[in-house]
């Protein structure tokens, strides 16, 4: 009985199945065609990008100075905004714990003071702090930043190994956006150029038998 239910739906099914497999046969025609094509064309473009890293040292070197300048920019940031003064709320908070500090050793000092003369101390130290703050520069440390983060990048292991591998890994990421390419655009779009133009093909022939056919039917 089930084999007798099933073989009802097989037949129609199947006759579905085989007009939905000649439609994806014309679109993988297409597809295939452009993969295989644009797989040669990548193998050639990966030993080209290969090539050109390994025998190129400007690649690595741009990637080095890149590097060097990004990190070079936040440790100056992080340095304004360490010192006092800097646009972060923890430049204000140093500021008042520096001034509580030297207050607390001016009173050890001086217990004599009052708490007028204390005050005036207080605010003109606060003053004194704010005016050096404010004329704070990255330059004022004695030493460059840029050169100084350059001199522990080119030193370190971890920077060494991508510099050594930059010409792979960027070969790499190359063909593997080719590759999503590919997948995503290229073949795709051919398959649906393929499909469209052998349907094309495909009813011009049909409609030249059939004309063949009501030829003959008339002679």
């Amino acid at each position: 009985m089930g084999l007798f239910l099933a073989s009802l739906y097989v037949i129609p099914l199947g006759e579905t199945y085989q007009q939905e497999l000649k439609k994806w046969k014309k679109f993988r025609i297409g597809s295939n065609a452009v993969s295989h094509a644009l797989l040669v064309m990548f193998i050639f473009i990966f030993i080209g990008s290969l090539v050109s890293f390994y025998t190129n040292d400007s690649y690595s070197q741009n990637y080095l100075e890149t590097t060097a300048e990004s990190l070079s920019n936040i440790v100056g940031v992080e340095i304004s905004n360490f010192a006092p003064g800097g646009d972060s709320k923890l430049s204000e908070e140093l500021i008042n714990k520096t001034v509580e500090d030297q207050m607390q050793k001016i009173r050890d000092e001086y217990p004599d003071l009052t708490e007028e003369q204390y005050s005036q101390i207080e605010i003109k130290l606060k003053e004194d702090l704010i005016e050096k703050a404010n004329s704070f520069e990255t330059s004022d440390l004695g030493f460059n930043i840029t050169e100084t983060v350059s001199n522990e990048i080119e030193n370190s292991p971890l920077i060494k190994s991508l510099l050594i591998w930059f010409p792979i890994m960027m070969s790499i990421t190359i063909w593997v956006s080719l590759e999503f390419f590919k997948n995503l655009l290229f073949a795709p779009v051919a398959g649906i150029f393929s499909y469209i133009l052998l349907s094309i093909s495909e009813a011009k022939s049909d409609k030249k038998n059939e004309i063949k056919t009501l030829k003959k039917l008339s002679q």
